[in-house]
């Protein structure tokens, strides 16, 4: 049987703020400076801001693109032990 699962706005908030720390920590262990990455992938400085903060839900193209750029595995980048945790609160 197939289940369904409909995440909570407060639950996608917070998941969206893991994967931008995810994407933080890869960018700055890169050292690079936010003007470098819009340089190389076609996103803006706001954008890019609000990914790494968590305040938008990036599209999976932006997301496999930095994943590139910081030479990371895209799945290594998704905090899933954390995400699933934070939809066991529900069950």
């Amino acid at each position: 049987m197939f289940m369904t699962y409909k995440l909570t706005k407060e639950e996608k908030a917070e998941i969206l703020k893991l994967i931008g720390k995810k994407f933080l920590d890869a960018r700055t262990e890169k050292k690079f400076k936010q003007p470098q990455v819009i340089k190389k992938v076609i996103v803006s400085q706001s954008q890019l801001s609000k990914i790494e903060s968590g305040k938008v839900n990036p599209d999976i193209i932006t997301l496999i693109e930095l994943s590139l750029l910081y030479k990371k595995d895209l799945f290594a980048l998704i905090p899933w032990v954390e995400i699933f945790k934070i939809a066991e609160k529900e069950e």
